[in-house]
């Protein structure tokens, strides 16, 4: 396993760990890796969590982490997908830690507009649908649609005013 210098990383803006669990996903890693490499957000480090592949997804990541010096690639035994983000968290160096599946895709600015709510514990997003290979679209503006911070959790809906819940 490749060690990433943290400090290395940090420049004018806060270090975000975007953590992808992969699990037989040669068909997919290299669309959704670049989504994720090419944020507009520049200081993203990207963790890889090679579930126990029996694919190529393995050998993917390898070439992503030797190719990439934001890039650290873990390899675990076949434990599932939530285990997989645990062990991403593990391995993460940023303040801010997102997530995204090796077979999605990240539109290009979300890092960035998830950003600007950076001063909530939680922001939940919006997600793209793709059925038969054909995306649905978000509008940027609606990128959050929920935030948690304290005991509150506003809550989005469409346009609408946010609903706030009160939670203790």
């Amino acid at each position: 396993m490749k060690k990433i210098d943290s400090n290395a990383l940090i420049e004018t803006e806060e270090l975000v760990s975007i953590i992808i669990p992969v699990y037989n996903a040669e068909k997919y890693l290299e669309e959704s890796f670049n989504s994720v490499k090419n944020q507009s957000y520049s200081n993203c480090e990207i963790v890889l969590v090679d579930d126990g592949s029996t694919d190529g997804s393995a050998q993917i990541c390898d070439r992503f982490q030797k190719d990439y010096n934001n890039v650290v690639f873990i390899r675990n035994n076949h434990c599932g997908p939530a285990t997989a983000r645990m062990i991403g968290i593990e391995h993460a160096h940023g303040e801010y830690i997102t997530f995204c599946d090796a077979d999605d895709y990240m539109k290009s600015s979300l890092v960035e507009q998830l950003m600007k709510y950076k001063e909530f514990d939680l922001v939940s997003t919006r997600i793209d649908v793709i059925v038969d290979g054909e995306h649905s679209k978000f509008d940027d503006a609606n990128i959050p649609c929920g935030e948690y911070k304290g005991d509150s959790l506003r809550y989005f809906i469409c346009d609408d005013e946010p609903l706030t819940i009160d939670l203790f």
